[in-house]
């Protein structure tokens, strides 16, 4: 992703029909340079951190999208927290650190998604965590990282296309 600033971030919201109320309550995280160029989605939360927009940047452009995130998988019938796969980045993730994380489009349409409760799946599919590492060994995954973000910006841009046919 080029690196943005929080001028470019309005312009972007304001570009992709983002509420007022809810860009106006948005803390735009502070990165190095050097971070924004291993970047694909970056989530940007309100003060609560349980919504905010996500910016994603799968390809040459960026678009941003509203979301709530509830940072609980649990099973119904025991309570306990459940392991996941994220469905962005694939990174297996253990369930203190699985969330649900829903886009809404007007009142009536929506559509959720298991992720990493972090959403730093740009991080985790570059082996860049140590979350990355174990998932690995879980999953036997012998992809290398450079697949491994071919596949995240693909998954991203089929979740764009999906959103946008809500």
């Amino acid at each position: 992703m080029k690196q943005i600033n929080r001028t470019d971030l309005d312009q972007i919201l304001k570009g992709n029909g983002i509420k007022a109320r809810l860009a106006k309550e948005l803390r735009f995280p502070v990165l190095a340079s050097d971070q924004w160029k291993n970047i694909e989605l970056l989530a940007v939360y309100t003060k609560d951190s349980n919504k905010g927009v996500l910016v994603l940047s799968p390809g040459n452009y960026i678009t941003a999208l509203p979301f709530s995130i509830n940072r609980r998988v649990a099973d119904q019938r025991t309570g306990r927290l459940k392991p996941i796969i994220c469905d962005f980045c694939f990174t297996y993730q253990k369930g203190s650190n699985a969330a649900v994380i829903t886009f809404a489009k007007g009142a009536q349409s929506s559509m959720s998604h298991l992720c990493c409760a972090d959403l730093l799946c740009s991080s985790h599919v570059r082996d860049l965590t140590p979350v990355s590492t174990y998932s690995r060994t879980q999953l036997h995954e012998d992809l290398d990282a450079p697949q491994r973000v071919e596949r995240l910006q693909q998954r991203l841009k089929q979740f764009i296309e999906r959103f946008e046919a809500l």
